[in-house]
């Protein structure tokens, strides 16, 4: 049961997302510093300017699926009335409505402007950020007392290129930077792409070596711990932290093989449609990022399923578990999607 609620979770990011995503060109490949806040250095806050003026506070999610304003936000700011609905006919939905509300009627910059895929064109016409319920908000943890108001996932990202300098706490949109796989601290990402090569999902795979052995991981910035009450007074941390996942075999053959290595029982108290499930963090000393290595690094655990058969729908290969704040906290990433190419750098 624990198993399937945990996936459960993990599907809530590709709903929406399983047709093919539509060609577009933005208007300007501008290099911008883009306004950011790193909440304890290792959860990325975006702000974003608003045609009324006023900032959008957004969590950067690189793992997320949809793109989504919180319903409390357009209410505060008096921007109700842009809230479209839609119908919709999904296979893991079901039937019902949805709320939504189109970027060009809330950003001044089309950049900012999420991708559309072919059944969100059918639906919602133009790019859209989701207006989830506050109910099914709340069922994953979110309220209105949340530091931001919107939540910015894998299409925000895709197709452009970024900096999210960790030490120095910077996010910048297409910076004016060339990769090489020539450089060790290079590497190709994956993504998932339809028979013509052209990327369908925007969640990045990326490997990592942890004791000699090659792990695959999707990149996720937005992956986060829920602390137990036990595991905050241990960690001298507050309940929402940056953190990192990995399938549970492995959580089991690192707990075999390094006894030595610190683990918090249920120090990870993962939120899912109402209920809370336990899941164990193991304390890794050191990972490589290329030549870098980094560490140490805390670890929640997930069930192996949880990527086999839930990521896997919207990756180009099964991971093992998915790299957030508490390894990338140490390092610059500059990830450029339209060359499939990810540096890391400290």
């Amino acid at each position: 049961m624990i198993k399937k609620m945990i996936q459960v979770s993990l599907f809530l990011s590709l709903l929406l997302f399983k047709n093919v995503m539509l060609g577009q060109n933005l208007s300007t490949k501008k290099s911008t510093r883009v306004s950011a806040h790193f909440e304890d250095g290792d959860r990325i806050f975006l702000n974003l300017p608003m045609k009324n003026g006023e900032d959008l506070i957004a969590f950067a999610d690189t793992g997320g699926g949809w793109n989504m304003i919180y319903p409390w936000i357009l209410t505060e700011q008096k921007l109700s009335d842009l809230i479209r609905t839609t119908a919709f006919d999904e296979q893991e939905m079901g039937e019902g409505n949805f709320n939504y509300v189109w970027a060009k009627e809330l950003f001044k910059k089309e950049v900012f402007y999420p991708f559309i895929t072919e059944s969100q064109k059918k639906t919602m016409g133009l790019p859209s950020f989701i207006v989830p319920s506050e109910q099914l908000l709340s069922a994953y943890g979110t309220n209105s007392n949340s530091t931001e108001g919107a939540f910015l996932g894998q299409y925000f990202f895709l197709r452009h290129s970024w900096v999210f300098d960790y030490p120095n706490q910077t996010v910048t949109l297409n910076p004016e930077i060339d990769l090489t796989l020539q450089n060790a601290d290079t590497q190709k990402i994956g993504l998932k792409k339809d028979d013509s090569g052209t990327p369908v999902n925007g969640h990045p795979s990326i490997m990592a070596e942890i004791e000699g052995e090659e792990i695959p991981f999707l990149f996720d910035t937005g992956a986060t711990f829920h602390l137990s009450p036990e595991a905050r007074e241990r960690l001298q941390r507050k309940e929402q932290i940056g953190g990192s996942f990995i399938a549970m075999s492995v959580f089991e053959k690192w707990k075999e093989q390094h006894p030595d290595w610190e683990i918090i029982r249920g120090g990870d108290v993962v939120p899912v449609r109402g209920q809370s499930f336990a899941m164990d963090m193991i304390r890794v000393p050191e990972v490589k990022l290329g030549t870098i290595s980094v560490g140490p690094v805390w670890f929640s655990s997930r069930p192996d399923t949880a990527w086999s058969k839930g990521m896997i729908q919207s990756m180009d290969k099964s991971v093992q578990g998915a790299l957030g704040g508490s390894a990338l906290k140490y390092v610059s990433i500059t990830i450029d999607y339209p060359n499939e190419l990810i540096h890391f750098s400290n």
